[in-house]
């Protein structure tokens, strides 16, 4: 407690606990309601390791409950919860609206304007609300998907049930590029994390320009390629580092 600094915000990790009884609950409630007096958020991740900690806070919080048992399922979206916070306090009025032209797309990279209109046309401009299902896993892939608008996440459920962001995609960024690859089934679920504008890039058109335009699928899918690369590399970063 005497090295707290001017923290704001402290994470507590049960990924790695065993067992959290009932001295353990009095313990952290005890902890959680000291560092509110201090102006410091107490944030539990990997929460489901320790039902008995939820119930014990609810009985013991009553109506401030939701406002100071603060609980995810993993560091990823604890963290992002206390930048946001920490933002809204630096900048409260503050709004940016993401979005990218088709000039900007990083697939399109690397054609001529007159190249990049001749795509344009092929696609087919898709929106969807904050919250809603963009891509669900097991849908069949037919169309390849690029962020014009907003931001998404991309999730898979582990075997525990807990949700797991692999990635989060911002404007210009393209996903779904397996689908023009081996056309196997979604693999992930992909969610709007706010209004999102897609363009969709059929197969069948992706297809066609085999014959009308080879030059244009060739830049392509070298780009898809690199694209996969690079998130496979980052995949083996990540699975050096840190043990799922």
């Amino acid at each position: 407690m005497k090295d707290l600094g001017n923290r704001r915000f402290i994470i507590l990790d049960l990924k790695r606990t065993l067992v959290v009884n009932e001295s353990t609950c009095r313990l952290f409630h005890q902890l959680l309601l000291k560092l509110a007096s201090s102006g410091i958020k107490l944030i539990f991740t990997h929460i489901f390791r320790a039902p008995m900690l939820r119930r014990y806070m609810k009985a013991k919080l009553g109506e401030n409950w939701s406002s100071l048992f603060h609980f995810f399922d993993d560091n990823d979206p604890a963290l992002e919860w206390c930048e946001n916070h920490l933002l809204a306090e630096l900048h409260p009025n503050h709004h940016v609206e993401l979005s990218a032209t088709h000039s900007e797309y990083e697939m399109l990279e690397g054609l001529t304007p007159a190249e990049v209109s001749i795509v344009s046309a092929l696609f087919v401009r898709h929106q969807y609300r904050k919250g809603s299902v963009v891509v669900n896993a097991g849908d069949a892939a037919r169309e390849l998907f690029v962020l014009a608008r907003g931001t998404v996440s991309v999730t898979v459920t582990l075997a525990s049930g807990m949700q797991k962001r692999l990635a989060t995609f911002s404007p210009g960024m393209a996903f779904g590029e397996m689908a023009l690859l081996d056309e196997s089934p979604r693999s992930a679920v992909v969610m709007a994390d706010t209004d999102v504008e897609c363009d969709l890039l059929p197969i069948e058109a992706f297809e066609r320009l085999e014959d009308t335009h080879p030059h244009i699928k060739i830049v392509l899918l070298r780009n898809l390629a690199r694209y996969l690369s690079t998130k496979l590399r980052k995949a083996n970063r990540e699975v050096s580092i840190f043990d799922y």
